[in-house]
């Protein structure tokens, strides 16, 4: 068996490490405290310039509203001015356009007017102006099929602003026709897109005829404009340097913004916030976002300051310490050096105490194979010539001996004696080998020989089938079992004896169980171990084969050993 380990195993240096870490736990704590005092004071100016964005954004959204309320305005006086249109020539009312109308285009860019005209006008119309047509969806436009009303654009300026030609059919476009009948429902500005990207058209219904079946005027015409969010908003983002402003339509992009700015706060990256904004009947969204840079020109020096010193004085307590641990890893260098040797002392003794376990099981495997070998001779020669010697002398009496010979008599009974004897010496010296159903066969045979010999009956129970491991296992849980009969028997005054033996899936049982006076009443303690040198014994043959060996006693009394080994 190896060694156990030395009382006073081989150490670090313990005084070293504990001021190397001391250094590094005072560099960590002294880094940790700076970095949370710098930021604590960049916490601080950070949120005032959360609050300075907040405050820009406002005053962003208050221009912005400002912007689009001229815008509406501006779009509302034209579509007043178009209601006045049947009283003015197309010429002149082209003329104010041109002349008149100069910062109404400026603040619109492009915008027109169109009429509601009948399936029944259109050859007439057609024949005044342009015809009536539609888009082919490949940025081309054909002839409108016929419908029972037509939205006819019949002016706008620049021409060409609004991105479709004058005669265009509004009604031909989904997107379109559903916002002119929001707009003609219910008399308000609608918004419907485009097919360019930051572009919608703007309507707004105008002209306004008698109709018999209706209590009020139905409208016959309508203004549209070319809205976009970014020309509207870009006179605000010029004066704005690291916030950007956007407008947004109903859309899940804009709800996707709104719930962002709810949860947008000073310790984000970037700043977020949104105001809803009405067009028409649409709930908008003006949207203002911060730049990553937005707080760094606020940033004070003092938080640079602070971390910059704790940094340093952390430093410098931290290079203090660790050079005395230096000192403190030489002296004990020597120490480990020492303990290395003792190390390197306890291996060879480890290894020269394996050796000499390895020449023991060596030495006990030969012991066992000269056994059997002797045995084996003492069965096959001696045993077979004595047998043979019976046999002939048995002969021989038959045919020359009188029937009443005490000579002859006692002679046979002496060679049945010896036959006998021989055979269990033979036994004894090879019990597994001999026999011929192995180790159950051989402990069946203890078994009957052990209630023959002592006062006790003797039980072998067999369960499960299987074999051992090799030979040499069968052998040694023979001996062992042989050992605990004569100490249960011989110590503990046991009357009677149960030896199982059951193999297991997972590794092989054997127990002895006695109805004794238990082991401590049958031997005092001993400095080995419980037991005495029998059971010493019995555990050393355990550990030879790789079995562990466990002792028990019932609630009935007695003494139970149980070997459990591999197979």
């Amino acid at each position: 068996m190896p060694p156990p380990p030395p009382s006073n195993p081989p150490r670090a240096p313990r005084r070293a490490r504990r001021q190397a870490a001391a250094a590094v736990l005072l560099l960590a704590v002294g880094l940790a405290l700076t970095l949370f005092l710098a930021f604590a004071l960049a916490h601080r100016a950070r949120r005032a310039a959360y609050r300075d964005f907040l405050a820009e954004a406002e005053g962003a959204r208050a221009r912005a509203a400002r912007e689009l309320q001229l815008y509406l305005d501006v779009f509302d006086s034209i579509r007043r001015l178009h209601g006045l249109s049947d009283r003015v020539t197309p010429e002149a009312f082209a003329e104010i356009a041109q002349k008149g109308m100069l910062h109404q285009q400026r603040i619109l860019g492009a915008y027109g007017f169109a009429q509601i005209l009948p399936d029944a006008d259109r050859a007439a119309a057609e024949r005044q102006g342009s015809p009536i047509v539609e888009s082919d969806g490949r940025g081309g436009y054909v002839s409108a099929p016929s419908r029972p009303a037509y939205f006819l654009l019949t002016y706008q300026t620049p021409p060409g602003g609004l991105g479709v030609p004058t005669g265009y059919d509004f009604g031909s476009d989904s997107a379109a026709h559903g916002a002119l009948s929001e707009m003609f429902r219910h008399a308000i500005f609608t918004v419907a897109p485009t097919p360019a990207p930051d572009a919608f058209l703007l309507f707004a219904p105008t002209l306004y005829i008698a109709d018999p079946a209706s209590p009020a005027p139905v409208p016959s015409g309508f203004a549209v404009a070319l809205f976009s969010p970014a020309r509207l908003l870009a006179p605000v983002a010029g004066d704005l340097h690291r916030t950007s402003i956007d407008l947004l339509p109903p859309s899940p992009a804009a709800d996707a913004r709104r719930a962002a700015s709810a949860l947008s706060a000073p310790s984000e990256p970037r700043w977020l916030t949104a105001f809803p904004v009405a067009i028409g009947q649409q709930e908008w969204l003006f949207c203002a976002e911060s730049a990553p840079s937005f707080w760094l020109p606020k940033l004070p020096r003092t938080p640079l300051l602070a971390a910059a010193l704790g940094a340093l004085l952390s430093l410098g307590l931290f290079l203090w310490l660790w050079g005395a641990s230096r000192q403190t890893a030489q002296v004990e260098r020597l120490v480990r050096r020492r303990t290395a040797q003792l190390a390197t002392a306890n291996r060879r003794l480890s290894d020269l105490m394996e050796e000499r376990r390895q020449l023991e099981d060596a030495v006990l495997r030969a012991g066992r194979e000269e056994r059997t070998r002797i045995g084996r001779d003492l069965h096959d020669s001696l045993g077979q010539k004595l047998t043979g010697i019976l046999y002939l002398f048995t002969a021989w009496r038959r045919r020359h001996a009188p029937p009443s010979d005490p000579e002859g008599e006692q002679i046979a009974t002496t060679l049945k004696d010896a036959v006998t004897q021989v055979r269990r010496i033979a036994r004894g010296l090879a019990p597994v080998a001999l026999t011929g159903d192995g180790l159950p066969d051989a402990l069946r045979q203890l078994a009957e020989e052990a209630s023959a010999l002592h006062p006790a009956d003797v039980d072998f129970f067999y369960e499960r089938e299987g074999r051992p491991r090799d030979d040499t296992a069968a052998e040694h849980l023979y001996l062992i079992a042989q050992e605990a009969i004569a100490n249960a028997i011989r110590h503990g005054h046991a009357t009677r004896v149960a030896l199982t033996l059951d193999f297991a899936p997972e590794a092989g049982v054997l127990s002895i169980e006695d109805n004794g006076c238990g082991l401590a009443a049958a031997a005092p303690p001993d400095p080995a171990g419980p037991g005495g040198n029998g059971l010493r014994i019995m555990r050393h043959r355990a550990d030879i084969l790789g079995a562990t060996l466990s002792l028990d006693t019932p609630p009935s009394g007695g003494t139970c050993i149980t070997v459990t080994f591999p197979t």
